[in-house]
């Protein structure tokens, strides 16, 4: 039986429903243009800035068993550089994402608008920043975030979302959704990697430097709490507004789990860093196969469709 991946994010076709994450692979991520003939459905952008940090000192990267580290503020560009990464993404004529970093919370609509009359096809807003006056997550404050997501939205008529921080309360997960519709966003990307983690080596010393080594988590140790994220953010809307699920996603397994979590397309992040392009063509088998398996024709009709267990 074939099986239909395609997903619907703001209107825009992606087919695949399978995406990189912004900035995996390190400093600016892949290379845009490679990616753009890969497997994927869609391009997203490294995170792009028009007051990027300036890059962190070395050792700014670290691996685990099971995950990553690496220091706030690695890949971010230049928004004068936001020409020149779309023109990349788009060789193979797929949808362009471009991610939207900022260092105050006013920048959040001029950068939108810039990457927007470049050609953006989507426009993902990354609260997982310190853009909130106090140099907290933007994401945490969702009052000023509900303002910044809808003084974007009056600026730029491209589809839009946002990308959320781990919430490890689900009723923040429900302020923050109403929050999303009431600012008429047009998707969801749940969750970016978890903020603050420290990994000390067997020296003594922590394996990153900047921040005093504490970094950003991702990989699989943060699926769990992703999958839960997608699940609440699915069940406040009602299905209403499209959710892309990001956290440990690896393997067609992990992926077909997002989108019965909720999900209707995913971001791959650490595994492509490990694996290469080449994954997302094995990742798209091995979803096509499982949803077949499960008597689904597309990943469409998956989404949402976990099985609650039965009451006692």
């Amino acid at each position: 039986m074939a099986v239909d991946l395609t997903c619907t994010i703001g209107g825009i076709t992606i087919t695949p429903c399978l995406m990189n994450a912004p900035g995996a692979g390190g400093l600016g991520g892949v290379e845009l243009d490679a990616l753009s003939r890969s497997g994927v459905g869609a391009v997203v952008t490294p995170p792009i800035a028009r007051q990027p940090q300036p890059t962190p000192p070395a050792p700014y990267y670290h691996e685990f068993h099971g995950g990553s580290l690496r220091s706030p503020g690695l890949g971010v560009v230049s928004q004068e550089e936001a020409a020149t990464l779309l023109d990349l993404a788009r060789q193979d004529g797929k949808p362009v994402m471009a991610c939207i970093s900022a260092a105050v919370a006013e920048d959040f609509a001029e950068t939108s608008k810039h990457v927007a009359s470049h050609g953006a096809g989507l426009v993902l807003l990354d609260f997982s920043c310190r853009a909130a006056p106090d140099n907290r997550f933007i994401g945490y404050n969702i009052k000023l975030s509900e303002r910044v997501m809808t003084e974007t939205r009056s600026a730029v008529s491209v589809p839009l979302g946002v990308k959320v921080p781990i919430f490890l309360d689900y009723l923040n997960v429900e302020t923050m959704a109403r929050a999303a519709t009431n600012a008429g966003m047009d998707f969801v990307v749940a969750v970016s990697p978890a903020g603050t983690a420290l990994s000390v080596d067997a020296s003594g010393q922590p394996a990153l430097r900047a921040h005093g080594g504490l970094g950003e988590m991702a990989g699989t140790v943060i699926k769990h709490m992703a999958l839960a994220n997608v699940r609440v953010f699915y069940q406040a809307t009602e299905g209403r507004l499209p959710i892309i699920g990001s956290g440990g996603v690896s393997t067609g397994q992990d992926a077909l789990e997002f989108l019965l979590a909720g999900a209707s397309g995913v971001q791959v992040g650490t595994a492509l860093a490990h694996q290469g392009r080449s994954l997302f063509t094995e990742m798209e088998e091995s979803l096509s196969g499982l949803l077949a398996k499960m008597g689904f024709n597309s990943a469409a009709a998956a989404v949402g469709q976990m099985r609650e267990l039965p009451p006692h």
